[in-house]
Parts: C-alpha cells; structure tokens; sequence
C-alpha cells in the first residue's frame, strides 16, 4: 500500500515537499508541516514506549487540547494504532470496542476494566525529544479507524474505517474541492 494512504505517511510526505509552510494555526501560534511532523514522532515514540502496539485499539478523548487531539492521532496512526474518537460514552466504546487504552487528560474515566490510561502532558512529552524510528506496514483494507455513531435512537454502533477508504475520500475531496496547497481551511477539532 502506498505510505501516502495513512494520516502519518501524508504527514511525512508533506513536512519533506513543504517544510516551513504553515500546517496548523492553533492559539495564533503557527505550526510549520516539519515542526508538526516532529511532534507527532516524539508523541508516538512516547505511545510506544507505554506500550501502545501496531493495531492496538485505542480511544481518543476529546477532552484533550485541539493539538494535543491532532498530534496524538497522527502520533496513533504513526504506530498503527486503530483510533477510536471520543467525548461521552467512553465506558460504552471501552466495553463495545475492547480498547487498551485511553489517551487524555486526566485519569477519571471510572472505567475498570482498561488496561492503560494514558495522559497527555505535552511540555514532558515533547521534552523528551525522542522520535519514532520504527517502521509500520499498512494494508489498504487493514481498519484505521472505529467511530461510533450518536446513539439518538438506539446504542451507539462501531463505524470501521480501513485505510483505503479513508484515503478514497480524501483523494474525492482533494479531487472535486480542487485543494492545494495554498488553500487554508478551518477545521474544528475533535
């Protein structure tokens, strides 16, 4: 599978083709695409070293900051990790999902049975300054990413995403929004 087809190869491909263009404006602070794909080496680096593996399931709090969100997803994806977005029934996800861990940012989660909380302190993380080196093969229909619906009518259900299908609809977008890289968009997240 081409790397360009995960979040991480992307991120590769974009801080070596623009190194000091502008990737994330967070806080009016810019981060430039290489700055940004140090952070995420020095998170997934951190993420391995407490035992964070390839296709481990792996829930992401929305109670983290916006960066730290975006840092430790691409920090996830880096190491192969299935992400799973959160921000309330994380004990359900937990449950319905077998995930190992949490990432955020406190250990409050009331949640017995997960084997890791994980919280996030950035200044100590990006501190270290120790950067993934490993290197994680990918499978087109390998899953990337479960999202759970709302549960309105009825308990939230799992979403799978595999890596294929999350670069096809990238590449749609890319394609028919015309986007390149002069373009700047706001995006709001988790």
């Amino acid at each position: 599978m081409n790397e360009n087809l995960t979040f991480y190869g992307q991120l590769q491909h974009n801080a070596s083709m623009c190194p000091d263009k502008v990737a994330i404006i967070y806080e009016k602070k810019n981060i430039k695409w290489l700055d940004l794909y140090n952070h995420v080496n020095t998170f997934a680096h951190y993420f391995y070293d407490v035992g964070i593996a390839n296709g481990d399931k792996v829930v992401l709090s929305s109670n983290l900051s916006k960066l730290d969100f975006v840092v430790s997803l691409l920090g996830l994806s880096a190491i192969g990790s299935v992400i799973i977005p959160a921000d309330d029934n994380i004990a359900f996800i937990v449950n319905t999902s077998e995930a190992k861990a949490i990432i955020g940012n406190n250990h409050d989660y009331g949640i017995e049975n997960i084997k890791k909380i994980v919280v996030i302190k950035t200044d100590d993380i990006l501190e270290s300054k120790n950067n993934f080196k490993k290197k994680t093969q990918f499978k087109e229909n390998e899953l990337a990413m479960l999202l759970y619906t709302s549960g309105t009518t009825t308990s939230p259900k799992g979403v799978m995403l595999s890596y294929g299908s999350l670069f096809s609809t990238v590449k749609c977008m890319n394609r028919f929004m015309d986007i390149t890289s002069d373009i700047v968009e706001y995006i709001v997240a988790p």
